[in-house]
């Protein structure tokens, strides 16, 4: 910062100094014109001018409603398609050995593709976490094994999807990672986007 702002100075500086060079001269003038050294005040509104320059700059830039918008469909249809790779196999082994599931990993792969139309909404989405009275005990434990998954994959592979994919607003999903993965933990909380989107 401290750089940023010597450069600022020195701009500055040289801006007048050209500005004074440019002015018409005396014929008896001989001594060149002091340099210009701005005083403390004009200082500060240079800093402050550029300070409040960068932070609107930086509010319009990441969060508008174009890169939010297909954020959560990004996030868990590359959850779906995660579970069918051969990488997702032993976190998916795991978690069925630890959570006591009654379940296969095939079965398992079939229920997370066929649900990943589902997952165009926030409500979607939402319907493949939340438990409800009138699910099955098989489709609870899909449910449970779908939330530790998604854990997973934001944890440790939503980084790499991000920057190999087609996704266009990288930095906007990479901003969204640990609000998905606190959606993920309580679905129940799972609220509007745009809303929680401030940084």
């Amino acid at each position: 910062m401290r750089i940023l702002k010597e450069k600022i100075l020195k701009a500055h500086i040289a801006a007048k100094e050209a500005e004074l060079s440019k002015a018409p001269k005396e014929e008896n003038e001989v001594a060149e014109p002091e340099p210009f050294i701005p005083r403390r005040s004009e200082r500060t509104t240079i800093n402050k001018s550029h300070k409040l320059k960068a932070t609107s700059e930086y509010k319009l830039s990441p969060f508008n409603i174009k890169s939010t918008k297909n954020i959560i469909k990004n996030y868990g249809r590359a959850i779906c398609n995660f579970v069918a790779l051969p990488v997702a196999r032993d976190y998916l082994d795991n978690i069925i050995k630890k959570q006591n599931e009654d379940v296969s990993i095939e079965e398992f792969i079939e229920f997370a593709q066929e649900n990943k139309g589902k997952v165009d909404s926030m409500e979607g989405f939402k319907s493949i976490l939340i438990i409800k009275r009138a699910d099955s005990p098989k489709m609870c434990s899909f449910k449970r094994i779908f939330k530790s998954i998604g854990e997973i994959f934001i944890k440790y592979f939503s980084v790499n999807w991000v920057f190999e994919s087609r996704v266009t607003y990288k930095q906007a999903h990479l901003g969204f990672r640990f609000k998905m993965l606190r959606r993920l933990r309580k679905p129940e909380l799972f609220n509007n986007l745009k809303s929680s989107l401030k940084w």
